[in-house]
This record gives structure tokens, sequence and C-alpha cells, in this order.
């Protein structure tokens, strides 16, 4: 199987990035750098979480168009949402 439909649990369920082994070696730098440890916020941890999961998904746009086009899509509309500010 591959590592990212580890992650990938379908269009109604949360993503689970921690899960994709290859994807956590890819983006190791970057989650290192993310905020973390016992001091941090609890707001803190979720929104790290969630930026975690949106950024595997932006990672996968490619895979995820192939069994969920609609995701891919509202990702990619999101995205240019963002650039576009």
């Amino acid at each position: 199987m591959e590592s990212w439909r580890k992650a990938w649990d379908g269009p109604n369920r949360p993503v689970r990035p921690y899960e994709d082994s290859e994807w956590l070696e890819r983006r190791r730098s970057w989650l290192e750098n993310l905020p973390s440890g016992e001091g941090i916020a609890d707001e803190v941890a979720a929104e790290n979480y969630r930026m975690v999961q949106a950024q595997w998904v932006l990672d996968h746009i490619e895979e995820l168009e192939q069994v969920a086009p609609e995701v891919a899509a509202e990702a990619r509309r999101m995205r240019e949402e963002e650039h576009d500010r």
C-alpha cells in the first residue's frame, strides 16, 4: 500500500498525516520547526495539527484527484484564495 493511502480514509474522514511515513520523511524539517512541547497552548497545538493536515492535502492533490476529485478541487480553490490575499 502506498504510504499516502494510510493517511487518507475517504472524503468524509479527517486526514491522518502522521500515518504517512514517506510524507513525514519529506516534511521532517518543516514539522520540526512547528511550535511544540509540553508548554504549548492547546489552541496552538490544535492549529498546528490543522496546518499539518492542510499541508498534507496540498502535497497530495494529484493523488487525491484520482480518488476524491471534489476534495482536490476544494483544496485547489482554497490555495488560490490564500494566494490571492
